[in-house]
């Protein structure tokens, strides 16, 4: 073979991959040069806490902020959201742990232009912006929620101070940034007078607060209706912990176990529960137990302080979510039964809530699903009321029983399945004392007429057809109430679940649903004015037979 056919055949290959392999070098080395922050896109979808070691965004951010802000940036996105591309814009967004609403940071960064831009929110009043360069950075759609949130006229004036800045550096394109018109804030739903709390995204208020007492502890429940503020879903979870009562005395009350927590899922590190989602102008209950550990010489207070945390879950695809905002909620100056609400009220109708979800003018009340009927609660997809409350007396220690019978309505156009779930059958009388559906530790047996989802297996026999109604009975029972007295009404609690068989078979829970009816009165039985004369009988029968002898 001779040299011009070996160069040919055999040199001229390498040598043009060489050539090709040397241009995509340099042409990357060039997109180094003109476009440094490119190589985030390629973290999108991942957790942001390494992002700051890397380089150069780690030494452009401290740059931009200097020492001291810097360090309160990284505070506040802790947690935060995953990094996110929307709209052509990078994005990490989050607050202090346990502090959102306070503490909060926004990191915008536009790959293409190569700027960046971040967003403070200090002691929930403060804001502070920063633009690299002067240049303003777009900001998408789900970051102009989250500032929605912050306070509007101190927003307002740091995008002012920027846009201002920006204009004398350098003439901007016309459209090519916020205007300060684009963040105005949701609705407030908050009623004047009323235990409520809310963001941007969602509203809580306490429908009903009690207080309680068993041998060993002082207990607190709240139930927390939360609405969605927003035209979409919106997933959220408990922060485990998070929950906390104090009272006028002092005393520290705290979430003892999952037990204490229904109808919503608790987050703990990267583990959630993503069964309480709101459509959009949705609300939805939730049961949450404080307790305290009773003590000898411990001054119980009559007044009550609650904060819980929730976060919120975002849905990043098919079975796929991630850790979005969290938000810290406060309520002031609660007292035993407390109630926003009596029996009877649906919860589906929230015109106001329909008014920030759609952004037009708050619309006609729905029908009201229970049409008005007391004792009945509304959760959309079907109604419940209870048809009695009966009052009885059991055993060799006359333990106190309480027979609730519900009736439930599909309000759907499809097979519904419902169930009971296990050991959230309760209730508390207007004495504080609570009636359990059984002993704990044991099989829960106190529900008749419809299947118990417990652990890891349900019972789907409870299916209701479209616009089917079918009855269930609940029991709790208060134990060896001896010649205390008994209470003259009762608030009674229970979860239920909504299921659905899953084409292996399987049984999958979509939905919680804790419903609390306030100050019911025994319908018939042995209730406390019957069981008052008996004991009145007994007693004057002891004094004829005394003094017969």
């Amino acid at each position: 073979m001779n040299l011009h056919r070996f160069a040919s055949r055999f040199l001229l290959p390498v040598f043009f991959v060489l050539i090709a392999c040397t241009a995509s070098s340099l042409s990357a080395v060039a997109q180094a040069q003109t476009k440094p922050l490119a190589y985030l896109l390629k973290r999108v979808g991942q957790s942001p806490y390494d992002l700051w070691k890397t380089q150069p965004l780690q030494r452009r951010l401290a740059a931009l902020l200097g020492p001291v802000e810097y360090k309160a940036f990284l505070g506040n996105l802790n947690p935060a959201t995953d990094l996110t591309l929307q709209e052509g814009i990078l994005y990490v967004t989050g607050n202090a742990p346990h502090r959102g609403t306070e503490e909060e940071a926004v990191l915008l960064i536009d790959p293409e232009k190569d700027s960046i831009e971040v967003f403070l929110l200090h002691k929930g009043s403060t804001v502070r912006g920063w633009a690299e360069n002067n240049r303003i950075v777009a900001i998408p759609k789900d970051v102009q929620e989250t500032l929605n949130r912050w306070p509007k006229a101190q927003l307002v004036q740091a995008l002012a101070s920027m846009r201002q800045s920006a204009s004398s550096a350098a003439p901007r394109a016309p459209g090519n940034g916020p205007a300060a018109a684009t963040f105005t804030p949701t609705p407030k739903i908050c009623q004047p007078g009323t235990a409520c709390d809310e963001t941007n995204n969602l509203a809580a208020t306490i429908v009903d607060f009690r207080t309680s007492a068993t041998d060993r502890y002082k207990i607190v429940t709240e139930t927390v209706r939360f609405t969605n503020k927003l035209n979409r879903p919106l997933i959220l979870g408990l922060v485990r912990d998070s929950g906390v009562a104090l009272d006028d005395q002092g005393n520290r009350y705290v979430i003892g176990s999952e037990n204490n927590v229904r109808g919503i899922g608790l987050i703990a590190n990267n583990s959630f529960d993503s069964k309480f989602t709101l459509q959009a102008g949705e609300s939805a209950d939730a049961r949450i137990e404080l307790v305290l550990a009773m003590g000898r010489n411990i001054i119980y207070g009559t007044s009550w302080d609650t904060n819980i945390t929730v976060r919120e879950i975002d849905p990043v695809g098919v079975g796929q979510y991630r850790m979005g905002r969290e938000s810290e909620l406060r309520f002031a100056n609660l007292a035993n039964r407390m109630s926003a609400r009596t029996a009877g009220t649906a919860i589906e109708g929230n015109p106001a809530a329909s008014a920030v979800a759609t952004g037009t003018a708050a619309p006609a009340a729905l029908p009201d699903a229970c049409n008005g009927a007391p004792r009945c609660y509304s959760t959309g997809l079907f109604s419940a009321t209870i048809n009695s409350m009966t009052a009885s007396s059991v055993g060799n220690f006359h333990d106190h029983l309480l027979r609730v019978e519900i009736k439930f309505r599909n309000m759907t156009s499809q097979p519904l399945i419902l169930a009971y779930g296990a050991t959230t059958s309760n209730a508390i009388d207007n004495l504080g004392n609570q009636y359990y559906w059984g002993h704990a530790g044991t099989h829960d047996v106190s529900a008749q007429g419809i299947g118990i989802s417990e652990s890891q297996k349900a019972n789907p026999q409870f299916v209701l057809q479209p616009g089917e109604t079918r009855n269930a009975v609940f029991q709790v029972i208060r134990y060896r109430p001896g010649n205390a007295q008994i209470g003259t009404s009762f608030t009674y609690s229970v979860t239920i679940k909504q299921l659905e068989i899953l084409p292996s078979q399987q049984i999958h829970e979509i939905r919680d649903f804790s419903m609390t009816y306030p100050d019911l009165t025994p319908t018939g039985g042995l209730t406390a004015p019957n069981v008052q004369n008996i004991n009145d009988s007994i007693k004057k029968l002891g004094s004829i037979f005394g003094k017969k002898r």
